[in-house]
């Protein structure tokens, strides 16, 4: 049972966590960092692709440099390769020495000679046409075309004093490895080993593969003995054999590859001549590196520049106090834990009160007493010392309560209200209802009692009648015959009664509905898709498999596949959830905070439905929406009455006013005779026809109504639980809520008479707005991804909200005032069958509609 404590407090404050620095411009941030202007935030100029393969990445006045790594060298923004020490120059490759302990080149030639090196051994040579001594310099030749400088059977003009190659017509290729005939290729060769064949003229034409000489087919290809000899390189190269036997042409040290590879290399003077520098990039001689990418790009200036893209969350929009929440794609601010006021401009800690910070035990409750203190209390459903925390559940059995309570749902609750007819009155006797007929009326005390004649037929065995509680009495050749009641059982001459009037009258695996003993479990899908149901102590209940994640109300899926890594504990170390939440990693870098994921959160009356059905309300409540309301507000017509009997509504017009209660009562037209004493209004209930054979009275409900007679006939449906569980009850009438609920794509199916939209296997997305094919991740490119930030898209799913945690990693929850877990978090309602019957599902919230609506 709940108790009530009442002390004194002590302040607490609100957390407060460090804010990125906000910056303008790159002097804003330390030399180490750039100023992403876009986002007002200084991050590392260091990107994963900012450098080439086997350099490492430096930041330096805001901008980046790149050095190899240890035993490399090359480039550093493209690539750099291992480099081998060695102690002579047999450890080498025969194209290279052994110099100050390092695999290297030997030549040191004078500028545009070539140089061969032949068993680690260089010698220099001017290339020919060019004179001079190759130590220290070659001429160039008057005409750059003599000897021509391209590959075979290409031509070589002149432009500018530069020679150009050229393939003839009638021919094409590399003009400066080999032109070869146009044609179809001749199939078979006919020409030989390494060699290529064309069809010209419809004759075969033959030619050998680059890197090949030899006339064939007379002549076969061949790699030849001198590969370089002579050189196929130009000015100011060194020209290496390979293990297969290529020549390979490399620059000499200090020059630089020529966009035209037959001219060779050139000297390296201006950084900037050829530019080196990836599109988007400008290059400067006078920096070192000379390229760079200019504000606001940003990128490997050797590789690409592209403008930066807008990174959700960091900082975000929110003012001091707030933590910024990554919701759909789109930047929502919220008030740190324990403060208050507009996340947009500015929260504050939250004012001091008996209640805060709470000082009550775990699941506990806090009220403030008259006299300025604080209250604790265990919740509804749950016990325990609410100083020390609250557990459940509150009952099991009728014996954990008083005698004049009964254990519903876990609950201790009055069985009276709604357990009897109209016109009975209800007392308690362990934990049981008992029904009788108010003074001066008679009948079914579980139904209907109606006034006892004043003046008794002569000659009618049945009047008084003698047959026991819950009966009805038939004259048949003059004797009274004794029947139970439909749905009754017993011997009629002492009394009838229904299998069972509280859940206790059932065997644990099964409720007491509509009087008689059921498992709720079989009643249709209760549960949410892919959930099992159970039924223990008359409560049903709902459960994931084991491997299966989600909120077993709405939905449970498989967690998706995730590759196993050294931190996979990372984002729930330390937790990033709230109090008293579970933290569970739904992938690399991401944590699902699952507010009813801990043991101790089993009774918490916030973490499962109050009902799943009728049962586990009391009588006078119907289970509408997951929770035990009053069903007669909006159930009745204009100026009708509602009274609950078992769950649900019943209308009637008070005496003088007739009509439909479901719809609208009215004053009797004129003429019309008083029928308050008739036998549909004192047997039956509204829409009913009443019969009266062989003394018995039968209510019969007109056509196109439904329910029990001898409570009210109603339209089709009024409430949810009126319909199978497949449907939900819209304009009075069984019809299938998925109708126009859910987004394009997506799949919906109906539990407990609430649709619920999911995307099918293969596809993705918000199945609210739309389902897509599913593409796995893979690493994006610099240009769409966000290094750094795992909100930005969030992996969360729909109807929840991402936080980057201190640690870098991704915390999802379902947003405030949704219900489930994520990736399945639910709003209040979908489709208004869902709200009570005054209100209406607008923008997922269920709201009064009438203001703004009439005149």
């Amino acid at each position: 049972m709940r108790q009530g404590i009442e002390f004194f407090f002590v302040l607490l404050c609100c957390t407060v966590l460090a804010s990125q620095p906000v910056c303008q411009y790159n002097e804003d941030c330390p030399p180490d960092k750039l100023c992403d202007r876009l986002n007002r935030i200084c991050i590392s100029p260091c990107f994963e692709d900012s450098c080439g393969d086997n350099a490492q990445c430096i930041p330096e006045n805001h901008g980046i440099n790149c050095i190899c790594l240890p035993g490399h060298q090359g480039n550093p923004y493209i690539e750099c390769a291992v480099v081998t020490g060695c102690h002579s120059d047999g450890e080498c490759n025969s194209n290279e020495a052994c110099i100050n302990g390092q695999c290297s080149s030997p030549c040191q030639c004078g500028a545009n000679s070539i140089c061969d090196v032949v068993n680690h051994q260089a010698t220099c040579k001017c290339p020919a046409g060019y004179t001079g001594n190759p130590a220290t310099g070659c001429g160039s030749p008057q005409n750059p075309c003599i000897p021509n400088p391209c590959g075979i059977n290409a031509l070589c003009e002149i432009d500018n004093g530069n020679p150009i190659c050229f393939c003839a017509k009638g021919m094409t290729g590399n003009p400066f490895k080999n032109c070869i005939p146009e044609g179809d290729e001749c199939r078979p060769n006919p020409c030989g080993p390494n060699s290529g064949c064309r069809l010209v003229h419809n004759a075969p034409q033959c030619f050998c593969l680059p890197e090949y000489e030899g006339n064939p087919p007379s002549k076969p290809c061949t790699l030849p003995t001198h590969p370089c000899e002579p050189s196929p390189c130009g000015p100011n190269t060194q020209c290496a054999i390979l293990s297969n036997g290529f020549a390979k042409c490399t620059c000499l040290p200090g020059y630089l590859e020529s966009p035209n590879t037959i001219r060779g290399c050139v000297e390296k003077k201006n950084p900037c001549q050829p530019n080196p520098c990836a599109p988007g990039a400008i290059c400067d001689p006078n920096r070192s590196p000379a390229c760079y990418c200019p504000e606001p790009l940003l990128g490997n200036p050797f590789k690409s520049c592209i403008e930066p893209v807008k990174s959700l969350c960091q900082p975000g929009p929110c003012g001091p106090y707030a933590d910024c929440y990554v919701v759909g794609n789109v930047e929502q601010c919220y008030c740190k834990p324990n403060c208050i006021g507009d996340p947009y401009s500015a929260c504050r800690p939250q004012p001091s009160s008996p209640c805060y910070p709470n000082p009550c035990g775990p699941l506990a409750q806090c009220t403030v007493s008259p006299e300025g203190h604080p209250i604790c209390l265990c919740p509804d459903g749950m016990t325990g010392d609410p100083m020390s925390g609250c557990t459940g559940p509150e009952c099991r059995t009728d014996d954990d309560c008083n005698v004049h309570l009964a254990c519903t749902a876990y609950r201790c609750r009055d069985p009276c209200p709604g357990a009897c007819g109209i016109g009975a009155s209800c007392r308690v006797e362990k934990h049981h209802p008992v029904c009788t007929c108010n003074h001066g009326l008679t009948g079914n005390p579980l139904v209907r009692c109606h006034p006892v004649l004043e003046y008794l037929p002569i000659d009618n065995p049945c009047i008084p009648n003698p047959c026991g509680p819950n009966t009805q009495c038939e004259v048949m050749k003059g004797r009274a015959v004794c029947s139970c009641l439909p749905d009754f059982f017993g011997d009629p001459q002492t009394g009838c009664r229904p299998e069972c009037l509280i859940n206790s009258d059932c065997s644990y695996n099964q409720a007491c509905i509509n009087r008689r003993c059921q498992d709720p479990c079989k009643l249709g899908n209760i549960c949410g898709l892919g959930a099992i149901c159970t039924c223990r102590d008359h409560t049903a209940s709902c459960n994931c498999l084991d491997g299966f994640i989600g909120d077993p109300f709405i939905q449970c899926i498989p967690p998706p596949p995730v590759t196993a890594i050294g931190n996979a504990s990372l984002p729930c170390d330390p937790s990033p959830c709230a109090p008293h939440s579970s933290c569970s990693v739904y992938g690399p870098q991401v944590a699902m905070c699952d507010p009813c994921g801990t043991p101790e959160s089993a009774w918490n009356p916030a973490c499962y439905p109050e009902c799943l059905t009728d049962s586990d309300c009391p009588f006078n409540k119907a289970c509408l929406g997951h929770s035990c309301r009053d069903p007669c507000p909006g159930s009745c017509g204009v100026n009708a009455h509602c009274n609950v009997v078992l769950h649900a509504p019943i209308c009637s017009c008070p005496h003088p006013l007739v009509g439909n209660p479901f719809e609208h009562c009215l004053p009797p037209p004129p003429g019309m005779a008083d029928k308050t004493d008739g036998c549909d209004t004192t047997h039956c209930g509204a829409n009913a026809d009443c019969y009266d054979k062989n003394g018995l009275v039968t209510c019969v409900c007109k056509p196109g109504f439904f329910g029990n007679p001898y409570l009210a006939c109603r339209p089709e449906c009024v409430i949810n639980m009126d319909c199978p569980n497949n449907l939900a009850c819209i304009n009075n009438k069984c019809e299938d809520p998925c109708v126009g609920a859910c987004g394009v794509n997506a799949h919906c199916q109906v539990v407990n008479h609430v649709p619920i939209c999911f995307c099918a296997q293969g596809l993705s997305g918000d199945p609210f707005v739309t389902c897509y094919p599913f593409k796995p991740d893979s690493p994006p490119p610099i240009s769409m991804g966000h290094p750094g930030n795992p909100c930005d898209p969030s992996p969360c799913g729909p109807n929840s909200r991402c936080l980057i945690t201190p640690q870098g990693a991704a915390a999802c929850s379902c947003l405030p005032g949704y219900r489930g877990v994520p990736p399945v978090c639910k709003p209040e309602c979908i489709v208004s069958a869902e709200c009570q019957q005054t209100q209406a599902c607008v923008n997922n919230k269920c709201v009064d509609p009438c203001p703004g609506t009439c005149g």
